[in-house]
């Protein structure tokens, strides 16, 4: 009886096992880099949920964003005005939140600023 029963919770749960298995992690991540060329920027606001920011020191006067992304994560970055905005967007069915995170180095935005000209940094993580 108790072998019954045990072979009964395992065949209910296998499908749940190969569903959560089968699901995403992200899919294949690949770099981007950004570099403000020549633009004046004095905002950078960054909404990035779920990611660990870094920031340092540009040493050419540019502002450099380091990051990875994939078909379903990815950013967008645009420059309005003087303001540079770095967004997280998901794209995204129900299913791929099920299982696993990206590893750390895809969930890691490197931001490189000059000391002088932005008068405003943002950042939401």
């Amino acid at each position: 009886m108790k072998k019954t029963i045990l072979f009964l919770i395992v065949a209910a749960l296998l499908p749940f096992s190969a569903l959560f298995g089968a699901c995403s992690d992200g899919g294949t991540f690949t770099a981007r880099n950004y570099d403000s060329g020549d633009a004046e920027i004095t905002a950078l606001c960054v909404d990035a949920e779920d990611r660990a920011v870094e920031v340092g020191i540009s040493d050419d006067g540019r502002i450099h964003i380091d990051c990875a992304e994939s078909e379903k994560e990815f950013y967008d970055i645009s420059l309005s005005g003087s303001e540079l905005t770095v967004k997280l967007v998901f794209d995204k069915d129900w299913t791929d939140f099920i299982g696993t995170k990206p590893a750390k180095e895809y969930r890691t935005i490197k931001i490189r600023v000059p000391l002088d000209g932005l008068t405003r940094l943002d950042v939401k993580t």
